[in-house]
């Protein structure tokens, strides 16, 4: 991908959520990131390797797992960047045996499918699999759409989660947390 197209998206809606990822992997130093959904350029797992690669030479290793059915043949080139950091796991994330880490994650990213059934399945499954630490944090993206928000709002009421919603202009990111 050209630098122009790049940049067009960096000014986005995608903006924000890709300079969050890489922010709270450099600030936070995780072992684990697992993130559903790669999306057509990948993009966002571009930040987040990125990080993780910065956080490595700084003497913090980090691993990326991504849950994808379809990579496109884009996503798959970053992947192979970083492959030394990167798993990419071929599955479909509503399919729950289909899938497993071999450890749980720090901060796991939802921006998979975005209808309600399937935004809620992503949630519920890494909270139910324990593929979240306790101590660790979801990021999901396109808050602003309605099915995503009814996901969240239901997800947080069963199993008693934080939750802020950044979902003004450009920002469309809600974050949760596992209350203690």
């Amino acid at each position: 991908m050209d630098n122009k197209m790049n940049t067009e998206k960096y000014m986005s809606g995608m903006g924000f959520y890709n300079h969050l990822a890489y922010g709270l992997i450099r600030q936070s130093k995780p072992k684990v990131v697992l993130e559903i959904g790669l999306g057509e350029g990948a993009i966002g797992a571009e930040r987040m390797l990125t990080a993780l690669k910065e956080n490595s030479d700084e003497g913090f290793i980090g691993k990326y797992f991504v849950i994808e059915e379809f990579p496109t043949q884009q996503a798959r080139e970053v992947l192979k960047r970083f492959e030394n950091i990167s798993t990419l796991i071929f599955a479909n994330s509503q399919d729950y045996r289909s899938h497993r880490l071999p450890t749980s994650a720090d901060i796991v990213f939802i921006d998979g499918s975005h209808d309600i059934r399937s935004c809620y399945n992503d949630m519920f499954n890494i909270l139910v699999k324990n593929q979240m630490d306790t101590d660790g944090i979801m990021v999901v993206h396109d808050v602003m759409m309605m099915s995503v928000r009814f996901a969240i709002k239901k997800i947080c009421e069963q199993f008693d989660l934080n939750m802020l919603v950044l979902g003004q202009k450009n920002m469309n990111v809600c974050l949760l947390t596992i209350k203690n």
